[in-house]
């Protein structure tokens, strides 16, 4: 059975029609929710695991000491050190891949909903042989700062499939984003495809 893992801030309108397609289809269909509070009943029945409250772990006081410190000598800080100039976002990102490398391991695809920076961090940490697909829902490309501008592109370089909802946002992704590749783009209603 292919085991898809859904992450996003925003469980309703998009996850659940998503989940319910899926798992009709056979596929197993995991969310990690970034929100501590919002459980609902009609997500919980569809999906298989429902996590919430990780948004703590995009801030240090998520971590005690020894962690911090022996995430300061991973190849991936310095990876990200040396690629970005910034040592807080390089602990970051090397503290989420310590924690989720291996949880993203059991997956086929994995696909991220609502690119914000907490969602761009996480992506960081999916290992290179797992497909993702990233989608985007609307204020994270129309309204989009520099700085997650900056972000999104990056991690848009790795991707397997890049989803929208419609023409329009389909203009503006080619207006910001002009060097990533046309055949990566799809127009979805809910952003996973059928094929996968």
């Amino acid at each position: 059975m292919k085991k898809i893992l859904v992450i996003g801030a925003e469980p309703s309108d998009f996850f659940t029609p998503i989940s319910e397609v899926l798992l009709s289809k056979g596929f197993q269909v995991d969310l990690i929710e970034f929100r501590k509070d919002q459980k609902r009943p009609n997500v919980s029945a569809s999906f298989s695991k429902v996590e919430f409250g990780i948004k703590k772990l995009f801030h240090f006081k998520g971590y005690d000491l020894t962690t911090l410190f022996v995430n300061l000598f991973s190849v991936i800080f310095w990876k990200e050190v040396f690629s970005h100039y910034d040592f807080k976002e390089a602990l970051k990102v090397s503290l989420l891949y310590a924690k989720f490398s291996k949880i993203f391991q059991q997956y086929s695809l994995i696909n991220f909903h609502y690119l914000d920076e907490g969602s761009m961090r996480l992506s960081k940490a999916v290992p290179r042989n797992k497909k993702v697909i990233f989608s985007f829902w609307g204020s994270d490309l129309f309204a989009a700062g520099d700085t997650l501008i900056s972000m999104q592109n990056e991690c848009l370089k790795r991707v397997n499939l890049i989803t929208m909802q419609t023409p329009e946002m389909e203009d503006v992704f080619r207006n910001k984003f002009p060097l990533h590749s046309s055949k990566k783009v799809s127009l979805q209603r809910f952003g996973v495809l059928n094929s996968y």
